[in-house]
């Protein structure tokens, strides 16, 4: 069915519409009907009755023309939708190809990547490590061979991933050897002290048991010299006097040698017992340090790994973004491996 048009892609069939449109607006557009009049109202009803009856015909008019045109629109999208779906077929396989082989880009990058992770994990421990551990670490981080098939699609990031982690290592080292020699050295100042307060102890013991023969043999002399002087006490009262001063001083000197070792033994002991307390007080001072730059260290890792996974998951609202690779862009982002961009931690 054709539809006649005139100018303007007016449809001739509705031209008796559009005079029933202009005369409704010439006799009614103007009109104000007073509603609380009886005779007004009737009319304000009978003319919206006639208005709706025209309505009604260009609305049957309408679905008259349409029909035919339908039928034709509905083939027309059949017919677009079948070629589509061919065309989206056809490319669908292209698209296949493009995606299985960026996937295996992809799938390789992150392997890579994998690798340079695992170098400088080497320099990264989640514990206090010994120094042997970290020596181990650093003689795996020297023997990577950075020439190996493996390596050579990622040389340079290999390389530079093997310095960092054994500059890492390195310098992990030296703290810690610092921290163990401060160590040992205490444990040999503590073992001097124990070995001196036991041998102070031993010769405690035997000056006390010295002294007490000493006062048996004086006691036992002094019993028989009192005996002499009771048989003699006139002859010999002299005598007796004299004895006894010398006796008096020579304990007197024995005494003041005693108390010069004892001083002299003390003396020794509080520089030691001070060696030890700073040695202590360093090792301690360390371990204030090392837990702080523990602490510090921890919450770097904690915020960086934070806005990585923030910008992860802006990266993943980007379509043709996965995973693994907005992973490895991140990751080369946060190496600085990429001029002129960097993430603001």
């Amino acid at each position: 069915m054709n539809i006649a048009l005139k100018k303007a892609n007016q449809i001739i069939e509705f031209n008796e519409f559009e005079a029933n449109l202009s005369e409704f607006k010439k006799k009614y557009e103007n009109v104000i009907y007073d509603l609380s009049v009886p005779d007004e109202s009737q009319q304000a009803r009978s003319d919206r009755l006639a208005i709706g009856k025209v309505i009604s015909k260009l609305d049957a008019k309408h679905k008259e023309i349409k029909a035919p045109l339908k039928v034709k629109t509905d083939l027309v999208d059949a017919e677009r939708k079948r070629i589509k779906d061919d065309l989206l077929n056809v490319q669908g396989k292209i698209k296949d190809q493009i995606v299985e082989h960026e996937r295996k880009i992809a799938e390789q990058e992150a392997e890579q990547q994998n690798l340079i992770d695992d170098i400088y994990i080497l320099g990264l421990f989640d514990h206090k490590p010994c120094c042997s551990e970290i020596s181990a670490r650093l003689n795996r981080a020297e023997s990577i061979d950075i020439d190996n098939a493996q390596y050579l699609p990622i040389k340079a990031q290999a390389a530079l991933a093997v310095s960092e982690a054994i500059k890492s290592l390195n310098k992990l080292y030296g703290e810690y050897k610092k921290i163990e020699d401060e160590q040992e050295e205490l444990d040999r100042l503590r073992s001097e002290k124990e070995e001196l307060d036991r041998k102070d102890r031993e010769d405690s013991i035997a000056k006390e048991a010295a002294e007490n023969a000493r006062l048996e043999a004086e006691n036992k002399a002094r019993a028989e010299v009192l005996a002499s002087a009771q048989r003699e006490a006139s002859a010999k009262a002299s005598l007796d006097l004299a004895e006894k001063n010398r006796i008096a001083a020579e304990k007197k000197a024995a005494q003041d040698a005693i108390d010069a070792k004892e001083r002299q033994k003390k003396a020794v002991k509080d520089a030691k017992e001070k060696a030890i307390l700073e040695a202590s007080e360093k090792i301690a001072m360390a371990k204030r340090v090392e837990a702080a730059e523990d602490a510090r260290r921890a919450a770097d890792i904690n915020h960086r790994s934070l806005i990585n996974n923030l910008s992860l998951n802006d990266m993943l609202s980007i379509p043709g973004i996965n995973v693994n690779l907005a992973k490895a862009i991140i990751t080369a982002i946060a190496k600085n491996q990429i001029k002129n961009i960097s993430i603001k931690y």
